[in-house]
């Protein structure tokens, strides 16, 4: 296991730690829960690396990475003797040291693997055309159904066409707090959500264990993981992900209306027009802006608290310091004449 590979944040739960550093060329997975590999951490994989895969508990190879798929999680390995190399999930594998045998692999860049896919595929029959090539970047391939790698003979979808993932919420979360998405782009990517909500319920069960999915409920939110069982937290999971949508995190349902509160943070969904977004995006950018303030130049007795919370008060200057004892003085000498008051 390469250590410059692996991080486990000081030990931090893993709702607290940041959020995965992802390029082309990397791909990380979250280990979480008991297991026998060092304890709760997250490793990376990069184009290039030597990783050694797990076939079973009494068979283990060592070979390079020469693909990653995001959409899929899985990375492409090539072995001695299968120099095309075979897709694998990404939990199946770990970085291996570079000394390690394996056969001596060249990297080639992205754009060349490309340019030799077309030009071993390339069409002989009239009947195909431009839309039959790979791709070269995701600007071309926006409208277009592109083969996938991993099955033979069976097209992938395009994004509004496959199955909606936690990948896809992040990219939305990336979306919003950009201002790069429209309401029709809202409303079209929270119906893939809604449209698999079943499916990714199912997932959730079927492949996180019930300790995994306590964590990831109480990170969406929930404060009953602990007592909840996995079909509750997994529910609970994709709820938090619809109600995302609303822009608020909030909604008004009343049970005795006849819906459920799904139902009701659907109708919010579809009635948020792009002035709503913008102003969300604004207001969102204002809280974003006091934040900041706060953490580097407080002054008010609610930026001090909100700076030692964060990073606590062995961080705050001499000067510093010394106005926020003032503060807190006030602040109490405010809150016992208001009780005086009150008491009269």
């Amino acid at each position: 296991m390469r250590p410059d590979r692996q991080e486990n944040f000081d030990g931090k739960p893993f709702y607290d730690w940041p959020e995965p550093d992802e390029d082309r060329d990397t791909l990380t997975v979250d280990r979480v829960g008991n297991n026998g590999d060092g304890g709760e951490h997250r490793f990376t994989v990069k184009r290039g690396d030597t990783v050694e895969v797990f076939f079973s508990k009494s068979k283990q190879e060592i070979g390079k990475v020469i693909g990653i798929s995001h959409v899929n999680r899985e990375v492409r390995v090539a072995f001695r003797e299968r120099t095309e190399g075979t897709w694998f999930p990404i939990g199946s594998l770990y970085p291996a040291l570079e000394s390690a045998s394996a056969e001596d692999f060249s990297t080639v860049p992205l754009s060349d693997v490309i340019d030799q896919v077309n030009q071993a595929n390339t069409p002989q029959k009239k009947e195909f055309d431009e839309a039959d090539r790979v791709p070269s970047s995701n600007q071309d391939s926006a409208d277009v159904l592109v083969r996938d790698p991993h099955v033979e003979n069976v097209e992938s979808l395009t994004d509004n066409q496959r199955l909606y993932t936690l990948d896809d919420f992040q990219a939305f979360l990336q979306r919003i707090d950009s201002g790069e998405i429209s309401a029709s782009e809202l409303q079209t990517d929270f119906s893939r959500l809604t449209s698999n909500r079943g499916e990714l319920i199912h997932d959730l069960v079927a492949y996180k264990n019930a300790k995994e999915l306590k964590v990831l409920a109480y990170r969406f939110g929930c404060f009953d993981a602990k007592r909840n069982t996995k079909q509750q937290n997994a529910e609970s999971i994709i709820r938090s992900m619809m109600l995302s949508y609303t822009l608020k995190n909030s909604v008004t349902y009343q049970p005795f209306s006849g819906g459920t509160y799904e139902d009701t943070i659907i109708k919010v969904v579809e009635s948020i027009t792009d002035e709503q977004i913008q102003e969300q995006i604004k207001e969102r950018q204002k809280k974003a802006a006091q934040q900041e303030k706060s953490l580097t130049n407080p002054e008010t007795f609610q930026e001090f608290r909100q700076f030692v919370q964060s990073k606590g008060e062995g961080e705050l200057s001499h000067q510093q310091l010394i106005k926020y004892d003032k503060l807190r003085a006030e602040q109490t000498r405010l809150q016992r004449a208001n009780k005086k008051n009150s008491n009269r």
